[in-house]
């Protein structure tokens, strides 16, 4: 990424933020603003990393030792190829974010207001667009300039039990015992 294309894509997701937040605030129930801040920190956190780049590059261009600049220029190289993941993410962002549920596996459905019960796996719920206030309309122009993904859905997961074996003191190790393989 050129420094060019990071101011510039630095601008148009604090517009962006500023479109989200404005949004946000015609809101009526937890959910939609839950949605709402969850965008918001997505771009804000790559914002941060866009303005980070640029204060390292422009760091980099002002070093005179030339043994410093070449190691300076390989750390750039890295900062470059983690923002260039953000855009080129192909799992999409899930605009509910994930939540974690009890050892009971009990949670109450947002969408519904339901209580139910996970089983072993993660659950994805769906979020119907017309509990978004507003949000779909301006995610087709986040995603087109952008090119980040959205899905419109809720996850929910659990921690599993670690095995019995595992939990409690470590278990002794026999440096004399034959190994398994």
């Amino acid at each position: 990424m050129i420094a060019q294309k990071a101011v510039y894509y630095s601008m148009m997701l604090d517009c962006f933020s500023d479109l989200v937040r404005a949004n946000r605030i015609g809101c009526d129930n937890d959910l939609p603003r839950e949605v709402h801040d969850n965008v918001l920190a997505l771009l804000t956190e790559l914002r941060a990393d866009l303005q980070d780049y640029l204060a390292f590059e422009s760091r980099a261009l002002c070093e005179t030792d030339p043994e410093l600049r070449e190691d300076l220029a390989w750390q750039l190289r890295r900062r470059q190829r983690g923002i260039d993941s953000y855009w080129y993410e192909i799992s999409p962002f899930s605009l509910g974010g994930w939540h974690r549920v009890g050892r009971d596996g009990c949670f109450v459905n947002p969408v519904t207001g339901c209580r139910g019960q996970l089983g072993d796996d993660m659950l994805f719920l769906p979020i119907p667009k017309e509990r978004l206030c507003g949000l779909p309309s301006l995610l087709p122009a986040i995603v087109k300039e952008s090119c980040l993904g959205f899905a419109s859905e809720i996850v929910f997961y659990r921690v599993k039990q670690a095995p019995a074996r595992l939990n409690g003191r470590p278990q002794s190790l026999d440096l004399d015992a034959e190994i398994p393989w």
